[in-house]
């Protein structure tokens, strides 16, 4: 007779060493000087103690070669005791190879070409309006994208047709308020939408940072149950397959959320992440 050998069932520290184990071998195999491997980890301030734990399982492995780990977080929010900066001690010290690169805000340069690619005009026409938009937002990338997508949407920005090029008000613009943050910003042009986008857009956050239309016809599928019986709550819930992706097209459109492949199969990320 033949018997079947069945593995133990790992709980615990034993099931997460073997990932650990399993984790290394399978760059190593993977990763070579003719095929180098680049592993890509952004939030990096909001990982968690064993994803930092095999982060550095993986790159003080000293036969794992040719491996790249590009490993993104907000200096902001890392201070010298949190546990990102620990583990980055403890690898720089188990001798990997470190390089800090600090991305800051765009500079004039930067912004011109900015607004003379999304404007389609030449740097010196873009440069009157870029010098002033860059003085308003201090060249944060996308308080810059949404500082001219409200400019647009007041019309200080437009498009002339008769002229057919892009005309802007530099007095109007310059003493306009404008919010001391992107966030502000956004959340201030957020305060506009109607009640039912503001909705779906609570819907997808609790997702967290993205979600696909298929869980959004999923939580569109419900019966309206649990809404205090309110008609109006049931009839949003029920009328809600199609509506939740309309409504985050409307977001899509001012950029606060950025839509992705193909439209039965539609990814919905929030920009500011």
């Amino acid at each position: 007779d033949t018997s079947t050998l069945t593995a133990p069932e790992l709980t615990g520290q034993a099931a997460f060493m073997l990932l650990l184990f399993c984790s290394r071998q399978l760059i190593r195999t993977i990763s070579c000087p003719e095929h180098p491997a680049v592993l890509l980890l952004d939030d990096m301030q909001w990982a968690d103690e064993l994803s930092l734990q095999l982060l550095e399982a993986v790159t003080t492995d000293d036969e794992i070669k040719s491996f790249l780990v590009i490993a993104c977080y907000r200096d902001g929010e890392v201070s010298v005791d949190h546990p990102l900066q620990q583990r980055l001690g403890a690898i720089h010290r188990a001798g990997t190879v470190l390089s800090e690169i600090h991305v800051d805000n765009i500079g004039k340069e930067s912004v011109t070409r900015l607004v003379s690619d999304a404007l389609r005009i030449s740097p010196s026409q873009a440069h009157p309006l870029a010098d002033l938009v860059h003085s308003k937002t201090s060249g944060q990338p996308l308080f810059v994208i949404q500082f001219l997508k409200l400019l647009s949407d007041e019309g200080l920005l437009r498009f002339s047709l008769s002229s057919r090029q892009w005309q802007w008000d530099l007095n109007a613009i310059s003493v306009k308020r404008v919010a001391d943050n992107v966030a502000e910003l956004m959340t201030a042009k957020m305060l506009r939408y109607p009640v039912e986008v503001l909705r779906s857009l609570k819907l997808a956050a609790c997702l967290g940072h993205e979600c696909d239309k298929t869980m959004l016809d999923l939580l569109g599928s419900g019966d309206g149950e649990g809404n205090n019986g309110s008609s109006n709550g049931n009839a949003y819930h029920k009328g809600r397959v199609s509506s939740i992706a309309d409504h985050l097209d409307v977001a899509v459109a001012d950029g606060l959320i950025i839509k992705s492949g193909a439209l039965t199969k539609a990814v919905y990320r929030f920009s500011h992440d």
